[in-house]
């Protein structure tokens, strides 16, 4: 009976986590730059719209969760906004995909046929990627982004605000907390 009843949690478990979102991560860096060096940041003063293309979920208020998200996440590095004098620049894109997918079903149950029978049937994946991009305030420069891609739920699901937390936080994680050295060695 004690079997029984792991075999089945177990099975649950791999189900549950078979149907789990899957988070596409990257990010970029400038290598030259020592990003140890930021502690101060300001949000960019033009900030992108939201899109007509999709406003159950690109509008005002997805946009202030994504921007709070982030704010809390580099608040949390003891990062400090300043208006004033900012050592970066920060500003965000939601970039909102949807691409049909055909998937051929072919009939026949032999290898050799007079004529094909077999039908095209189509799916729809929408996606929604997070850019995250710090811009050096003194020299209007890139130094570093991050992105996260993932399915959308259309509409907007109850657990919206802590999915958008969950997906901001591992885009940042990315941020090297130390300058990374493109020409190190390794040793033995």
């Amino acid at each position: 009976m004690k079997n029984i009843i792991i075999f089945f949690l177990c099975s649950l478990l791999l189900i549950l986590n078979s149907c789990s979102e899957q988070l596409y991560l990257t990010s970029d860096f400038d290598r030259s730059v020592d990003l140890t060096q930021y502690k101060t940041f300001a949000w960019a003063e033009h900030q992108e719209k939201p899109s007509k293309g999709n406003p159950m979920i690109d509008n005002e208020l997805t946009r202030k969760r994504i921007k709070d998200a982030i704010e809390n996440e580099i608040t949390n590095w003891e990062w400090v906004n300043s208006q004033s004098e900012p050592d970066l620049l920060i500003d965000f894109h939601l970039v909102l995909d949807e691409n049909t997918h055909y998937v051929t079903h072919d009939y026949y149950p032999f290898h050799f046929r007079y004529w094909t029978e077999y039908s095209i049937s189509s799916y729809t994946v929408k996606t929604s990627t997070i850019i995250i991009h710090f811009v050096d305030f003194k020299k209007q420069q890139l130094i570093w982004q991050g992105t996260g891609n993932s399915k959308t739920t259309d509409p907007p699901t109850p657990y919206t605000e802590e999915r958008i937390r969950n997906i901001v936080k591992a885009i940042l994680d990315q941020y090297p907390k130390a300058k990374r050295n493109a020409n190190f060695n390794v040793s033995n």
